[in-house]
């Protein structure tokens, strides 16, 4: 497991960790009923100022940042890479042009910058590895889903913190504790800790909101990136051609599947098409050849992306000739993942087929007929990933 990455945008800071160091046999439990944050949140804007520790036996890596977005989906991450602050990036994802931009400053009087365009929304800042979001956010979906599900693996149990009424739970997955803190009011994680059930104490990392403020006024500004005229821009495609949901059988060559029933207040914001980088090579090598030339492949697997306020998810599909669909089953049955299970679709384009689902980047579904494989992710609960594939139609 690349630590390195684990410790992305995880947030702590001694001091205020305190805030919410209350023992866990004090937390009453969550009360069912209590409802989860709207499908639209009610804020305009969401300020976070964000410290991380991660720690690796006697080594400790500290980072700072801070996190602003607002409902229409534009985000900006500052964050700096040391104690000092001597070097730094800002990320800033435009939703109108579906462009991140990142600017590093190297600490040493040297700036880089770097930009890529067509960029999904659910992962324009993901890519950036830096979102505070990286891992925290896909605990504080599976925690808002288990006040729906009320999974074993997980009890929910209410909190405060940073003076905010929260809901927190912990779980184990592949020989690590998670443990997350969730706002009530948001949805948004507030405290998250990664630690090896092995080695708690030397191989551990804490994310942590210091402040935390909505609908707070900004300005639009501060979701660009001023770059010097004549600054050299490195660039980079990932490969994904967005167009009209009526377009996308004529880029793949065969009609996808949609989903005729979503969760209340999901709205489609765009469709794409990629090249599966599995593709024709599948069947004669286990991984994804690294000298193959994506742009070179021709685009087989769709995407569709739903959003609900600042909640996201997504429906993608590609032929079972390559990619995800020739083994996953087999695979996953024999390698579970957190809170695993399968079941039967009763209706739509899957129905009778069995459906694997777990808990991973929130929500996941997995689902294959003989010539088609669906996986579908995001901030959804079990109940409505499977809604949303028993409705898949054509």
């Amino acid at each position: 497991m690349d630590r390195r990455l684990l410790s992305t945008g995880l947030v702590v800071i001694a001091a205020v960790a305190a805030l919410c160091a209350v023992a866990w046999r004090q937390f009453p439990q969550a009360d069912a009923s209590t409802p989860l944050p709207a499908p639209s949140p009610s804020f305009s804007t969401i300020w976070m100022s964000t410290v991380s520790v991660d720690r690796q036996g006697s080594r400790y890596d500290i980072q700072a940042g801070t996190f602003v977005t607002d409902q229409v989906g534009n985000v900006r991450v500052h964050e700096s890479y040391d104690a000092m602050g001597r070097s730094s990036a800002t990320w800033v994802y435009d939703a109108a042009s579906q462009t991140v931009t990142r600017a590093t400053d190297h600490g040493n009087g040297s700036m880089s910058y770097w930009r890529s365009t067509n960029v999904s929304p659910d992962h324009g800042m993901r890519m950036s590895v830096v979102s505070p979001f990286e891992y925290s956010y896909s605990a504080a979906a599976i925690v808002r889903a288990a006040l729906v599900e009320h999974d074993p693996a997980l009890t929910v149990r209410t909190t405060t913190c940073v003076g905010r009424a929260a809901w927190q739970a912990s779980y184990t997955e592949s020989g690590w504790r998670h443990t997350a803190t969730v706002d009530k009011a948001t949805g948004f994680p507030l405290r998250y800790v990664l630690a090896e059930v092995a080695h708690p104490r030397t191989q551990r990392s804490v994310w942590r909101v210091v402040d935390i403020e909505t609908d707070v006024p900004v300005s639009t500004a501060t979701f660009t990136v001023a770059i010097p005229d004549g600054a050299d821009v490195e660039s980079s495609s990932e490969y994904e051609h967005f167009t009209t949901l009526d377009n996308l059988a004529a880029q793949v060559g065969y009609q996808p599947f949609v989903p005729s029933l979503l969760p209340e207040a999901s709205v489609l914001a765009m469709c794409s098409t990629h090249p599966d980088p599995w593709g024709p090579y599948t069947w004669f090598f286990p991984v994804p050849v690294p000298w193959v030339d994506l742009s070179k492949l021709p685009d087989n697997e769709t995407r569709l992306y739903y959003h609900r306020g600042s909640d996201w998810f997504t429906v993608t599909e590609r032929p079972r000739a390559g990619g995800m669909g020739n083994s996953v089953p087999g695979g996953l049955d024999r390698h579970p993942r957190f809170a695993y299970r399968k079941t039967v679709l009763q209706g739509g384009a899957f129905a009778g087929k069995t459906a694997r689902t777990w808990m991973g980047d929130g929500a996941v579904l997995y689902v294959q007929n003989k010539d088609y494989a669906v996986e579908i992710s995001g901030d959804l609960t079990r109940s409505q990933i499977l809604a949303v594939a028993a409705s898949l139609q054509r």
